[in-house]
């Protein structure tokens, strides 16, 4: 679609990368969702980019299902989920971070610190990483290899009944 290829050319533009790199682009492919699901792996489809090095080439998948489910899990968590529920959440959130922490966090925050300023100060941390996990449950085919017990409390907690 020309439209997609005109929006994610004008972002690289906003993005203020050195002609020296945009020179390595030689191909540039923008596929709908649809379209992809025609031409490619199911596997690069949900990786939503494909980038071929040798022939400078990247294909590209715009895909908002994330954005979009990561936000519809604010409204979940300020209009549906009971404040013993979020205090469930909160529990589960301190336990994982405790364990991530032990294991890398500590060697990431001193060595990439800008990972950790993604939030948006204006939101509860709590609620921004619900919203970050509702899409990952939403959006992932399985995401409980990555996060069995984040994954658990989902089914359990936000999509038991779900239809």
């Amino acid at each position: 679609m020309p439209e997609l290829r005109d929006a994610v050319i004008s972002q690289l533009s906003e993005l203020r990368i050195p002609k020296k790199h945009l020179e390595l682009i030689k191909h540039l492919l923008v596929l709908t969702r649809e379209e992809a699901k025609k031409q490619l792996e199911l596997k690069y489809v949900e990786a939503t980019a494909v980038t071929n090095a040798d022939k400078g080439a990247i294909c590209l998948v715009p895909d908002f299902r994330f954005t979009l489910a990561h936000e519809l899990g604010h409204l979940v968590w300020k209009n549906l989920l009971p404040q013993e529920v979020k205090n469930s959440f909160g529990e589960l959130s301190k336990k994982e971070n405790a364990e991530w922490e032990r294991i890398i966090g500590k060697a990431m925050r001193k060595s990439h610190p800008e990972f950790f300023y993604n939030l948006d100060p204006r939101s509860e941390a709590l609620e921004e990483e619900f919203c970050w996990f509702y899409s990952f449950y939403l959006c992932m085919r399985d995401c409980r290899p990555h996060y069995p017990k984040v994954h658990a409390w989902f089914k359990k907690h936000v999509f038991s009944g779900r239809r």
